[in-house]
Parts: C-alpha cells; structure tokens; sequence
C-alpha cells in the first residue's frame, strides 16, 4: 500500500509502504556516488531496490538499470515511483533473491546496493528492510559471490560499522576479488562505508 511514507530525495519524489525501506543517509552515500560510479555502464543491477529511488537515478543518467528485489511490495512501490518519475523506458523491475534470477556470464555490469546491514534473523515481515542475517552481510556476501563468476564486473556496496566487516572481507578475498572503502560518513556512534569490489581482468 502506498502512502505510509513519502519523500523528496535530490529532487525525486517517492513514496512507500511499510515493506519498503525508507531512504536515508545511507542511501544518500550512495546516491551522491553515483555520477561516476555508474559512468559509461551500459548495464546497472540495483539489488534491494526498494523504493527504486537509485534506479531512478542510474536511468536519469542514461544507464539501462534492472531494480531487483525479494519483497513484492517493495518493488509495487518501485514501479509506481518509476512511473510517476518518467524513467520507465530505461528500468524494468524483477522480484529475486540478490542476483539469483541474473545470469552469472554478464560482463561489464555495474552493481549497487544498500542491502539490508544490521546483524539479526528475520523475526517479524517488514526485518528484511533492515536485517542482513547473523553477521549484517549475508545479501553483500551473495552479491559478492555473483560478481567474482565472470570479469570486468564492478559492484558498489553501502555497510555499517555494525556489520561484521571483517567477514565480508575475508569473503572477498577467498573469492579474489579486489576491494577498498571509497568513502564513509559518520552518523553519532555508527559509521556507513561504501565499498568498491571488483573482479578484475587477466
């Protein structure tokens, strides 16, 4: 159901219900990257879309973006914003688990994502929005895997200090895959990073 909440975030108008996260500082990390982290990509995967609201703006800049999600609800509130943003022609929408239902042989795309972080298992239907299993990086880890199956892909991805970050990088490096924090903000007692993986060529 629309309307639970409603937003202008950089200029975009969005709505969404109370399965659909909420964009907040660390969507606006994210965001305020995107100018030239998605430069030249001819293919964006938004995995945890939610709102749509960074696929909205990876299409404003001419990217062709696939807003991914698990919930239903989330990606009805997607595809209504898309739709009242005009940006329908450069975005389709697909209910998956991560990149599960993307074929893992594309090269070249550009993933980003601010998935669910928070340590925690899912208790109550809306925790999916901020849960991200024991360690805070089970959707970052699955991203990771997707992105270390063929070269050239890039993935982008918002974590906090709360997620196990040692683990994730530990699973970075068991997949090869290169990586470094590219920027951050601190929010009182948290901080949220943004982390560039990589699997390079040759």
């Amino acid at each position: 159901m629309m309307g639970c909440w409603s937003l202008n975030f950089m200029g975009i108008s969005i709505e969404g219900g109370r399965h659909t996260y909420k964009p907040s500082e660390d969507s606006l990390l994210l965001a305020s990257n995107l100018s030239r982290l998605v430069k030249d990509a001819e293919l964006v995967l938004d995995v945890g879309t939610g709102s749509g609201i960074l696929a909205i703006i990876t299409s404003r800049k001419g990217c062709y973006t696939i807003g991914i999600d698990v919930s239903i609800e989330a990606l009805y509130d997607a595809y209504k914003n898309v739709g009242v943003n005009k940006v329908g022609d450069n975005v389709d929408l697909i209910l998956s688990d991560a990149l599960e239902a993307i074929r893992p042989n594309i090269e070249d795309a550009v993933v980003i994502s601010n998935p669910p972080y928070l340590p925690g298992i899912h208790d109550l239907e809306e925790d999916h929005i901020f849960l991200g299993g024991v360690d805070g990086v089970e959707i970052a880890s699955k991203i990771a895997n997707w992105i270390s199956t063929s070269p050239g892909k890039k993935g982008y991805i918002i974590l906090s200090s709360y997620s196990n970050l040692q683990r994730f990088e530990d699973i970075l490096v068991n997949l090869g895959l290169d990586y470094e924090v590219i920027d951050r903000i601190c929010l009182g007692g948290e901080t949220i990073f943004l982390y560039k993986i990589e699997r390079k060529r040759g």
